[in-house]
């Protein structure tokens, strides 16, 4: 059976270089009043979809953006009363003040999580702290999953040299090149500079930003059905909702398109894991910050206990049952997304010569 590739501390320590002052402010739980545990307790009382909660308040290569250090701990701090909601845990922060040993750390808790049956959640401050959470929470997994990441910019890496791309302007470059996912589709990119290191890159699709929200759906009917880790970047919000990010671009999406993506992923996907990155800590109101926790959280199929109560009353008081969630079988023409429908066989790969004989369209990504 295919695995992930179970990180080493070596290769990390070669990658990233030397170990960095560790600035976490402290293990108080709190995100959107997840209940604090440790490791081994939430093993032994978890429940299946449970949230496990990991704070990492070190950087762990920026290359790019505002530097962000203790951005898990003040996401912590801000979000505890934004709750309250059932099934959501809090590890507490990563301990490691070694950048590589801190990726290993972030991998081995995501593995247990989803051992124990859990959906684990990392927080962190540089995006590449993400590239853990993947590999440990796809640790098991018989196939490669798909990295969905909703981010202003690709990180492809495709301006650096080979060698050097484990950083968070890179590490999506990396994950490709050594297979780590199957394949990756941003969500949401519109930098200039992004916009101009995508082409030829194998195993890559996007969805820009100025997609309408009636479209983005239709645009991530590929995905239906597909194992898949989500990376949330808090630049992919428009600045007028998200002002204090590591690296800010104008013209992001909204809150709605993206709490919208967030529960067709969570309805129409497998979700193994999860992150929320580079937030940058800033001591006005605490709006933006509980915006994306609640995406966060709708991706994985929690909601607040009022928003629950809510809504069964409603759904009780209706005579005529919900309609599923349906997606159009008709081709939609969307400008400038590589998210088509064509004959291949799988959302990320070409179909072998075997597969090309099936009467069956289904939908696919393309690079």
């Amino acid at each position: 059976m295919l695995s992930i590739v179970h990180a080493r501390t070596d290769f990390f320590q070669r990658e990233i270089g030397q170990p960095q002052p560790n600035t976490k402010t402290g293990p108080a739980p709190g995100f959107a009043g997840a209940i604090p545990i440790d490791t081994q307790s939430f093993s032994q009382v978890a429940l299946s979809g449970d949230v496990a909660f990991l704070g990492c308040d070190l950087e762990i290569n920026r290359r790019y953006g505002r530097h962000n250090p203790g951005a898990a701990s003040f996401l912590r701090k801000k979000t505890k009363a934004a709750g309250p909601y059932r099934g959501l845990y809090d590890l507490g922060s990563v301990t490691s003040t070694d950048p590589s040993e801190a990726m290993i750390e972030i991998a081995d808790t995501a593995a247990t999580v989803v051992n124990s049956g859990g959906l684990p959640v990392i927080i962190g401050c540089d995006h590449t702290a993400s590239l853990a959470g993947l590999l440990g929470s796809a640790r098991d997994e018989p196939e490669r999953p798909v990295y969905v990441y909703f981010d202003a910019h690709f990180d492809l890496g495709r301006n650096c040299a080979e060698d050097d791309r484990l950083h968070n302007g890179g590490f999506v470059g990396d994950m490709l090149r050594h297979k780590w996912a199957r394949c990756a589709v941003n969500i949401g990119g519109r930098s200039i500079a992004t916009q101009l290191d995508y082409p030829d890159t194998p195993r890559f699709a996007s969805i820009p930003a100025y997609t309408s929200i009636s479209l983005l759906t239709q645009c991530l009917a590929p995905l239906k059905g597909e194992t898949i880790y989500v990376s949330l970047d808090a630049d992919v919000l428009d600045p007028a909702f998200a002002p204090n990010v590591a690296c800010p671009e104008p013209g992001g999406l909204s809150v709605e398109a993206l709490s919208r993506c967030c529960r067709w992923l969570n309805r129409n996907c497998r979700v193994i894991g999860a992150d929320l990155m580079e937030a940058l800590p800033h001591q006005g109101n605490r709006l933006a910050e509980d915006a994306l926790l609640k995406c966060l959280l709708t991706l994985t199929g929690k909601e607040p206990l009022h928003e629950t109560r809510h809504r069964i009353r409603t759904e009780k008081s209706t005579h005529s049952p919900a309609r599923p969630e349906t997606t159009s079988s008709r081709k939609t023409n969307v400008p400038y997304c590589r998210l088509v429908e064509t004959n291949a066989a799988t959302p990320c790969e070409e179909p072998s010569m075997k597969d090309r004989t099936q009467t069956t369209r289904p939908a696919t990504v393309v690079s």
